[in-house]
């Protein structure tokens, strides 16, 4: 049971996408912090579409709503509906 069965016990279907990720917890962890979404253009442009103008993954956090973060093990955001 992960910490987001609690903000969505029941659900219609389930859909699971993984990466393998060649550094420590603690390193992909930091390395979050630091990204740079101007350094994608995809990202500038789906945030573009969004409304959110952010350059940095704090700036960016700022948009989201915080449901779980156990850091490094896990952090859950949520986009709260714009429009």
């Amino acid at each position: 049971m992960s910490s987001s069965d609690h903000f969505l016990p029941t659900f219609d279907f389930v859909e699971y996408h993984s990466r393998k990720i060649h550094a420590s917890p603690e390193k992909a962890y930091a390395a979050l912090q630091t990204i740079d979404f101007h350094d994608s253009l995809f990202i500038r442009f789906l945030f573009f579409i969004r409304g959110l103008r952010s350059a940095t993954f704090d700036e960016a956090r700022q948009n989201f709503c915080l449901l779980v973060e156990n850091p490094p093990k896990e952090l859950h955001l949520e986009l709260p509906n714009l429009g």
